[in-house]
């Protein structure tokens, strides 16, 4: 699965899954993220990427996680603009979303596309619920996640950290996306 637009500037992107030679792609991207835009995605202050989760992420389980990378490619060479995934749970059911888009390319709708294709391939393998957990103060995943048809939540995390939530077999979503997933992916996800 590979999905190619260009953005409202023109500059041609694409989102498709990861590759284990992305790792030092991925080390790097990460590298040029902002401390507050790690903070959002990690909850703590966070110096450097631990060499554990870029290789889960790098090298993800096919049966359990699925990764996408959101990358602008110049024809020579591949940067990371974005990095979205989840988790299946262990009874199979529902799937832990986490997603991160460079500090730059932010509001160029990304993130939108990112959970788009995630949301897509977990009703493709059949999942009932895709969640993921939002600081309160961040307003930008919130409106994201709400626009998507997320429900937003209070968590058993505490008051600071949200819990956002698609139920996948909900009708509108589900005839919203059939349209969507055509166009994005030129197929009906099943």
């Amino acid at each position: 699965m590979t999905l190619k637009w260009r953005t409202a500037r023109g500059i041609q992107l694409e989102i498709r899954r990861v590759r284990p030679d992305d790792a030092k792609m991925l080390h790097w991207g990460f590298s040029q993220l902002s401390r507050e835009t790690l903070y959002k995605r990690f909850f703590a202050s966070v110096q450097q990427i631990p060499e554990e989760l870029l290789r889960k992420v790098s090298h993800p389980d096919p049966a359990r996680d699925h990764v996408l990378l959101a990358v602008r490619n110049d024809g020579f060479q591949e940067a990371p603009v974005g990095l979205a995934r989840f988790h299946v749970s262990p009874a199979g059911k529902r799937c832990e979303f986490a997603l991160i888009v460079g500090d730059r390319w932010q509001h160029q709708g990304i993130g939108c596309r990112l959970l788009d294709a995630l949301v897509v391939e977990a009703r493709r393998r059949g999942l009932q619920r895709i969640e993921g957990l939002v600081l309160a103060d961040n307003p930008e995943m919130i409106r994201l996640a709400e626009a998507q048809g997320f429900a937003i939540l209070d968590s058993d995390e505490g008051p600071t950290i949200r819990l956002m939530r698609l139920e996948l077999g909900a009708l509108g979503w589900s005839r919203r996306m059939r349209y969507k997933g055509m166009e994005l992916f030129g197929r009906l996800p099943a």
